[in-house]
């Protein structure tokens, strides 16, 4: 039997509510299903009805794909879910998804067009709402409507050839869902250091992210008064500040130690030009005012930023990356203080 040149892996967790979505809208895309084969790895919680739905919708529709598997798991990690269905996998292409994006219905014809030159290893895409958020648009908006290239790709929504998990491995999966983050960067770093391979972002394919559309009644009811929305901002910024200063700090140094050096002058440059800019204060507060806005203009220009929306982009990214890059510097001398941390989580 012909092998399927494409391989989905789509880890599934309490699933039922999403899972359907995610499968019509592999069955609506604009390639040949009978080249497609489909693995979910299923992590089985007690009340979750995750395989009654996917059963029902193999016997309805499973004969429309080459393959549709649903394997059982053991292990709560995505990522061990994932490598699992890249070992069992018979396509030349590994469709790497996660149990809450609905593909665009051309996104697997555009990104196989690009992974047909031989430079390609990957072809990640741009998700977001329906309709999208503020944040999602800031962070997408430059990449819609266009195909360029990009350093990091989304290990839950990525066109991958198998050839590149044979070159440098499979994902990491110490990191990644239920654990920490990072598991996008310190794949990309790899493919970075070992190969010289491109990463496309198909900006002419967006995805919708359908995670929060399920979301709990009561959820909304309790963040609707602006005393809920304000909690529910500071909560969710003080565990953000837990996690950059403990696990996001360990991982993101681990992401380091396996990227290229391209990929470490540009951390130590998100460290060392704040400090210099910092040191101008005593000296001369109008240069270091001119520093602090000279910068970020200069970060505008390189994430081609040339109007206000974009400006606003390149000063989100460059703060994120920032306080990445200190956390990580900070590591040892806050030791103390990251175990103070760990005994709040």
């Amino acid at each position: 039997m012909e092998k399927p040149e494409i391989s989905v892996v789509l880890p599934l967790y309490n699933s039922a509510a999403t899972v359907i979505d995610v499968l019509e809208s592999i069955r609506n895309l604009d390639y040949d299903t009978k080249n497609i084969e489909i693995l979910m790895i299923h992590y089985q919680l007690p009340s979750d009805k995750t395989t009654e739905v996917v059963s029902k919708y193999v016997e309805k529709h499973g004969s429309e794909f080459r393959t549709i598997k649903l394997i059982s798991r053991r292990n709560k990690k995505a990522n061990y879910a994932r490598n699992l269905g890249i070992k069992r996998s018979k396509g030349n292409y590994i469709l790497l998804l996660n149990d809450d994006i609905v593909l665009h219905p051309k996104a697997v014809k555009y990104a196989m067009e690009h992974l047909r030159n031989p430079e390609t290893c990957a072809v990640t895409f741009p998700y977001m709402m329906n309709p999208p958020t503020l944040w999602e648009k800031v962070q997408f908006f430059r990449f819609l409507n266009k195909a360029e290239q990009t350093k990091v790709l989304n290990i839950g929504l990525s066109l991958v050839k198998k050839e590149t998990f044979d070159k440098i491995g499979l994902i990491d999966e110490d990191l990644g869902p239920p654990i920490s983050s990072n598991d996008d960067f310190e794949f990309s770093a790899r493919i970075a250091r070992k190969t010289k391979y491109k990463i496309i972002i198909e900006g002419k394919a967006p995805c919708i992210h359908i995670h929060n559309k399920k979301e709990n009644k009561t959820t909304r009811k309790e963040t609707t008064s602006t005393t809920g929305k304000l909690k529910k901002v500071l909560t969710w910024y003080i565990n953000l500040l837990k996690y950059d200063l403990t696990v996001g700090a360990d991982t993101y140094y681990l992401v380091l130690t396996r990227a290229p050096a391209t990929w470490k002058l540009e951390a130590l440059m998100y460290l060392i030009v704040p400090l210099l800019a910092a040191s101008c204060v005593p000296a001369n507060p109008i240069y270091a005012a001119l520093m602090f806005t000279f910068f970020p203009a200069l970060f505008a220009i390189y994430y081609k930023a040339f109007s206000f929306k974009n400006l606003a982009y390149a000063y989100l990214i460059i703060y994120r990356r920032m306080q990445r890059a200190i956390c990580c510097a900070l590591r040892i001398p806050y030791k103390i203080l990251l175990r103070k941390f760990n005994r709040i989580k």
